[in-house]
């Protein structure tokens, strides 16, 4: 690597906003693909290269912000609630930090560190404290994540979800600059997220189309991510700096995903796949043959404490992250708000697992109409086209 590929290529952000960094309003951040690989050389499959104060190597993609001694990407609300990565540098070392639910993987070996490349170890979500020596010896603590039970009414459930989802939309909406866009699948995630962002603006873009940019970047590692995460076979890439609202993580933190929710309901007592009907939303996506096995194979394995057991399974399921000029609001990624689900009563559970109840209901309280352009089934149905807000005004 010559001296000019490797000079820092990271915006420098004025002291004065070093504090509030990850905030939408001042870091005014584009160009946001959150991929990266640290180690001892840099990585050719990445268009941009810089040496750390520890002497170890940052490749990554474009959009980078520089705050004093710290390189960061991402966004972050309140409480820590977001989707962000930070490099925190000095001269002996590198700490990694992020939101309070973590939103990609990490992989490490004697060599390097990443969020991308298919390496021998793996830092999984219980991880805090990352830090990485001059060596690459990698180093962090574990805090185990444990299901808490509360006493919550079904009722309160919903209505602690609910304010969970006005208060990340509406500080976003407050402090985003850049465009917003929504494609609407006809599933019940994106519905979902359509009712909160409509609830706080109409300054947004109703997608009714597909468009995939071929960046350099996409370009030299679209076929590794399409095979690795099945997220990015869907995704939506722009040229320009935008936001899309996408209902990521809803079917897995929303305990709809069916290994998890099949998992959890034989502890409860229940066996999915016998309690299911034909006129219930996720009758035709559950009786698949592959999500059959899968199901199957997953009530085979059911842990005393099932549900610590699906709290970690689910935090570790990446679905995912920014990407090139496209920075993907994802307000489901959200642990507590699978916390939250999970305190429902096992009625409540059962009826969310087949029949999307409690994200109906969210919907229901913010706009009835809505619900006409829900798919009869998830995944399986014709799109439902919503070409512009006149469909229902």
């Amino acid at each position: 690597m010559n001296e000019a590929q490797s000079k820092p290529i990271y915006r420098e952000e004025s002291s004065a906003t070093a504090l509030l960094f990850f905030d939408f309003s001042i870091t005014n951040i584009y160009n946001t693909i959150m991929f990266f690989y640290l180690g001892k050389t840099f990585k050719d499959n990445y268009p941009n290269h810089t040496t750390l104060p520890n002497g170890l190597c940052l490749s990554t993609d474009d959009g980078w912000h520089l705050h004093g001694s710290t390189i960061t990407k991402g966004y972050c609300l309140q409480n820590n609630k977001g989707n962000y990565c930070s490099f925190i540098c000095d001269t002996e070392t590198v700490k990694i930090a992020h939101d309070d639910t973590r939103g990609f993987p990490l992989y490490y070996d004697e060599n390097g560190l990443s969020n991308l490349e298919d390496l021998s170890q793996r830092i999984w979500a219980d991880a805090n404290n990352i830090c990485i020596q001059q060596n690459m010896n990698v180093t962090y603590d574990v805090k185990k994540l444990i299901f808490d039970k509360q006493s919550y009414t079904d009722d309160q459930v919903i209505d602690l979800i609910d304010e969970s989802l006005h208060r990340q939309f509406k500080e976003f909406v407050n402090k985003n600059t850049l465009p917003i866009k929504i494609f609407l699948s006809g599933g019940i995630d994106s519905l979902l997220m359509w009712s909160y962002l409509d609830h706080y603006t109409q300054d947004y873009e109703l997608v009714d189309y597909e468009y995939l940019k071929y960046t350099p970047f996409w370009i030299k590692n679209a076929k590794h991510l399409k095979s690795k995460y099945w997220a990015y076979k869907q995704i939506h890439l722009w040229d320009e700096p935008c936001v899309l609202v996408t209902g990521s993580h809803g079917d897995e933190y929303m305990m709809r995903g069916p290994a998890c929710s099949s998992k959890l309901l034989k502890y409860l007592g229940y066996d999915i796949l016998d309690e299911v009907t034909p006129d219930q939303y996720m009758y035709a996506y559950l009786t698949k043959p592959k999500n059959i096995e899968a199901i199957n194979n997953s009530i085979k394995y059911t842990k005393k404490d099932c549900f610590s057991q699906c709290l970690n399974m689910m935090a570790n399921d990446h679905q995912h992250w920014h990407i090139e000029k496209t920075l993907t609001f994802t307000p489901m990624k959200d642990l507590d708000i699978l916390r939250l689900v999970m305190q429902s009563s096992p009625e409540q559970i059962l009826a969310q697992a087949i029949d999307a109840t409690i994200s109906k209901q969210l919907v229901q309280r913010l706009d009835p109409r809505k619900l006409t352009h829900l798919a009869k089934y998830k995944n399986v149905t014709a799109l439902i086209p919503i070409l512009s807000k006149k469909v229902i005004d």
